[in-house]
């Protein structure tokens, strides 16, 4: 199973103009990458998280929430300037992508160096709001 807000991000960002300059990938489809890498690589994916969360008000919440995972992956030639510069891009179009603001937050890892794929590598989680849709009708 995928995901379904990660299968609509990624089903828009196929669509989308701006992401014609990358290629786009599922996180567990199978596909290998070719090396070296010439265009950016944007990897979708999700995870459930199990945690606690301590918000104003309340003394403990339990929260399980899901997270978009989104790797960003450049050739390691480029350096991390770049890299960092398209996963900024990234994020900012993924919220474009989010006309529902299901997103709530977002967390950013520092660009690292990936000598198995010889690339510049950024993940980035967004934690989803839970979603129940309103039953249209009469």
């Amino acid at each position: 199973m995928f995901g379904g807000f990660t299968d609509d991000i990624y089903e828009r960002a196929k669509k989308d103009k701006f992401f014609e300059d990358f290629i786009l990938k599922k996180e567990y489809d199978g596909e290998r990458v070719c090396y070296p890498i010439e265009k950016p690589i944007v990897v979708f994916g999700w995870e459930m998280s199990d945690n606690m969360e301590f918000l104003l008000g309340y003394d403990v919440f339990e929260v399980t929430g899901r997270k978009l995972k989104i790797t960003v992956m450049t050739d390691g030639q480029k350096g991390g300037a770049y890299c960092e510069e398209c996963a900024k891009s990234v994020c900012m179009e993924i919220f474009r992508l989010d006309p529902e603001k299901l997103i709530t937050s977002i967390f950013v890892d520092k660009c690292m160096y990936d000598k198995n794929n010889f690339a510049c590598k950024v993940n980035i989680k967004f934690t989803i709001r839970d979603f129940v849709p309103i039953e249209q009708g009469g």
